[in-house]
């Protein structure tokens, strides 16, 4: 208590400390509040960043994606132009369609007039024969009555009297009239009969005529037609016009589903780019908008930098001049003394407290202890006599001292763990009593048995199980190892049917290439392009055939062999337009064959000058087959052969028909002597 009164100093001290601390409180407040301001505009500045930062993403991004606009606006620059273009080349190749298809109707319209001009050609033929046979038989017959006449004026005639035809006296030999001679009105009815066919035969050659007629009109007007749309040679048969007319009318039709297919992809070009145009302008405003925002945010930084700036040097200021970095510091400073105060407090105040306490205490305790001390007397004396019973009682019991007594000493859980294991000891052996009487009642009266041969018995049985196991175990691993077989079997079958399949469609394309297909024709791929530019020499050779026969022949690739056993594309057949049919050139006479020959060494020069481009065949010699020419073959040839003998083309004959010396202006001749053979330039 008397250490507790001379702290009165240290409790003066601390109530100063407090007053100053008190005082000070204010500036703390003031300091508080530019923190949370500074906490504030710092969350503000750190928004802000976040905002900064995601807008310079957003100008990234739309500067990515206004270039990537840009790129696909310069890739689309052109493609209005090209729409354009692909519809006017769709207007055009419509607009050739329909010619191409004018062209065809015409051309069959005009195979039905030359089949209607060969009917009446039959029905002109038909007629023709029919008068020729009635003008024969008027003739004949008109012939027979004028002979019936000089019989019938014979009869008048007398010897001496002059003949009324002749003026002679004399008959000798009189004409005889025939029983069968035609009377006159037979004569009339024969001669208005021939009349008759020679009408019909009048009208329908003029039906015919008039008919060919049409028929060339229409040729001329189909082949001006085909020159205006071609714009180049055009074959000169029909048949050659029809067929480059379909060529090229599937073409054009080809040509305009590809053209057709690119105005769709046009279409959609330029609706994209009309799109992107759109997305373009909008992202370039997106991207003013958001550099304008961008440079707002900026400002607002700045000047949100500048205020935290000027708050964090006035708190700086502040707590320059102040005992604590903070109000809480202050504040749990002040708690702290005013506790130390109150603490010194208290316990001076417990020091007097305990003092006047222990001073009642004290006065109690001696009262208590005089009484104590005679009680402690009688007390010891009870405790001996109960330690000499409690001793007496453990050795009675057989423990020889208290620690023996205190090991034994068993717990209540132990006691009954112990009581438990007893009753089941018991019920075990009334069990096992029960099983002793009931297998005694059994085996009363039985025999032993001997235990060493079932034991040798069960051996053997162990023995032929685990042998039987073992055949098991073989079993098994020969099925795995079958099945694993039967895998790699099943495996192997369906790669060998995968490779079958494979090798049928390399066979089939090989035996297609090669010619070989069975039942099929024996074309071979070579052939097949052999016989595409036979196709090409054959129509140029056809040119000049049927300006050497005067249009009767024209040559036919024979494209199926008469089986299917022999090999076919490269034979020749011509078809006669006379009779109309096709037959081989082997029926062609030696003049004819050589006017086909020549025909088609014309027309591989003609292919291969169209192929070889700058390269120019300039000149031909031509050896012999001339001699085997009539003089109308002759001159054809001859015409043909001046026909390409132009500019700086040579084409030179070499033959010993004496008809050709005098068509061919510039010779050479060759002359035999003794001395040797001679040439002779004549020209």
């Amino acid at each position: 208590f008397i250490a507790e009164q001379e702290k009165e100093p240290i409790r003066e001290k601390l109530a100063g400390n407090i007053s100053k601390l008190m005082d000070a409180l204010p500036q703390y407040e003031k300091v508080e509040k530019l923190k949370k301001e500074k906490e504030k505009q710092e969350k503000v500045l750190q928004a802000l960043d976040h905002s900064l930062d995601l807008l310079r993403k957003q100008k990234e991004t739309l500067s990515a994606k206004m270039n990537k606009l840009k790129k696909e606006q310069n890739e689309l620059y052109d493609v209005d132009t090209c729409l354009l273009e692909c519809k006017n080349t769709l207007t055009n190749l419509e607009l050739r369609k329909t010619h191409l298809n004018t062209i065809a109707d015409e051309i069959t319209s005009l195979k039905e007039m030359q089949e209607q001009y060969t009917k009446l050609q039959k029905a002109y033929l038909e007629a023709e024969q029919n008068y020729n046979a009635a003008n024969d038989e008027y003739t004949k017959k008109e012939a027979e009555f004028f002979r019936e006449q000089a019989g019938i004026l014979a009869e008048s005639l007398k010897e001496g009297d002059p003949c009324p035809v002749c003026g002679s006296i004399e008959h000798p030999h009189k004409a005889q009239s025939t029983a069968d001679a035609p009377s006159e009105a037979d004569i009339k009815k024969l001669k208005s009969n021939r009349d008759k066919k020679q009408e019909i035969m009048h009208q329908t050659s003029e039906i015919a005529g008039r008919k060919k007629t049409q028929i060339e009109t229409s040729q001329t007007h189909l082949f001006q037609s085909a020159l205006s749309v071609f714009a180049k040679d055009i074959p000169e048969s029909l048949l050659g016009l029809e067929s480059l007319v379909q060529n090229e009318l599937m073409k054009t039709i080809k040509i305009q589903q590809e053209q057709t297919e690119e105005r769709i992809v046009l279409e959609a070009k330029c609706a994209l780019k009309t799109a992107s145009l759109e997305e373009l302008n909008r992202t370039e405003e997106t991207f003013q908008k958001t550099e304008e925002l961008y440079a707002q945010q900026s400002e607002k930084k700045g000047n949100l930098v500048a205020l935290l700036t000027g708050i964090k040097s006035e708190i700086e200021t502040l707590q320059a001049v102040l005992e604590y970095p903070s109000m809480d510091k202050t504040q749990k400073t002040i708690v702290r003394i005013k506790g130390e105060l109150n603490a010194l407090k208290n316990a001076l105040q417990e020091a007097e407290n305990a003092y006047q306490k222990q001073k009642r205490f004290l006065d109690n305790n001696q009262t208590l202890l005089y009484d104590q001390k005679n009680r402690l007397a009688d007390v010891s004396i009870a405790l001996n006599k109960a330690w000499t019973e409690y001793t007496a009682k453990y050795q009675e019991c057989g423990f020889a001292d208290q620690s023996a007594y205190h090991k034994a000493l068993l717990s209540e859980e132990a006691l009954a763990e112990l009581k438990k294991n007893i009753t089941n000891y018991w019920d075990e052996y009334k069990c096992t009593k029960a099983d002793l009487t009931r297998l005694s009642r059994e085996t009363k009266d039985k025999q032993p048995m001997d235990t060493i041969k079932i034991k040798a018995e069960q051996n053997a049985l162990q023995l032929e199980k685990t042998n039987l196991d073992e055949k098991i175990q073989r079993v098994i691993a020969r099925l795995q190892n079958n099945e694993k077989i039967v895998m790699a079997i099943t495996k192997a079958q369906r790669e060998r049917q995968k490779l079958e399949k494979d090798y049928l469609v390399v066979s089939n394309l090989a035996k297609t290439a090669n010619g070989e297909l069975a039942g099929k024709q024996k074309l071979a791929f070579e052939q097949y392009v052999q016989a595409s530019y036979f196709n090409q020499i054959i129509a140029e050779a056809n040119k000049r055939l049927r300006a050497m026969s005067n249009g009767r022949y024209e040559l036919l690739r024979k494209e199926n062999a008469k089986d299917f056993r022999s090999h076919s594309g490269l034979e020749l057949d011509v078809l006669d337009n006379y009779t109309g049919k096709i037959r081989t050139v082997k029926s062609l006479s030696g003049g004819e064959s050589f006017k086909a020959s020549l025909s088609l060494a014309l027309g591989l020069s003609d292919v291969m000058q169209s192929y070889a481009g700058g390269v120019e065949i300039d000149t031909m010699f031509i050896d012999e087959g001339f001699g085997a020419l009539d003089s109308e073959s002759l001159e054809q040839a001859i015409i043909t052969l001046n026909s390409l003998a132009f500019g700086n083309r040579l084409v030179g004959i070499i033959s010993h028909v004496n008809e050709l010396k005098d068509r061919i202006d510039n010779k050479v001749v060759i002359k035999k002597s003794i001395d040797g053979s001679v040439i002779e330039f004549v020209g």
